[in-house]
């Protein structure tokens, strides 16, 4: 399925257009330590080389800012959930206290206060479901296959530190790696 903004477009700006998103080169470099990783993480964020990706058998946080993929969409969902569920039950409440013609002694058919509770109910049901639904989607229930070029030893002694660069910038990052006593460094 193409995009009609693509069909006017002109055909090497959308060949250029596609290729700005694929590096064109990976530089792997292998860690024994943690800490080394970090230094080298640290360097290509002060470099501005290049973005990153890590891998090891223990949670990578301190180094996630910099990684392509960070954080999770899920507590976005949440909370847009939980503001879809208050305006639904206010909005509820207000609709059922509007439909028929009460009598209410003077007082105002719609005041507020009562419908707080309502809100705040649909606000949890709303939000837990819809965070249930993102968990779900979110954790792919299939097998993802790694990255071609993952290495299954970064998953038991070893950490990785993939490099996503352009064909210029690999002498850099090879040079960078080194400096941060990468054991092993290869391109892909």
């Amino acid at each position: 399925m193409r995009l009609a903004i693509l069909d006017k477009m002109q055909p090497e700006a959308v060949q250029r257009l596609f290729e700005a998103k694929r590096p064109e080169v990976t530089v792997a470099g292998t860690f024994s330590d943690i800490h080394a990783l970090e230094q080298a993480a640290q360097r290509l964020k002060d470099a501005h080389l290049a973005e990153y990706e890590a891998f090891g058998p223990v949670p990578l946080v301190e180094i996630e800012s910099g990684m392509r993929r960070q954080g999770s969409f899920v507590r976005a969902v949440a909370t847009m959930g939980g503001v879809a569920g208050v305006v639904g039950g206010f909005a509820l409440a207000l609709w059922s206290s509007t439909l028929y013609d009460l009598v209410v002694g003077g007082k105002p058919p719609t005041a507020l206060v009562p419908y707080v509770v309502v809100g705040y109910e649909l606000t949890i049901l709303v939000a837990c479901i819809s965070t249930f639904i993102a968990t779900g989607h979110g954790a792919k229930f299939l097998p993802v296959p790694p990255p071609p070029e993952f290495m299954a030893r970064y998953s038991s002694d070893t950490f990785g530190l993939h490099l996503y660069c352009t064909k210029t910038q690999v002498d850099e990052a090879r040079r960078l790696l080194e400096e941060s006593e990468a054991e092993e460094i290869h391109e892909f």
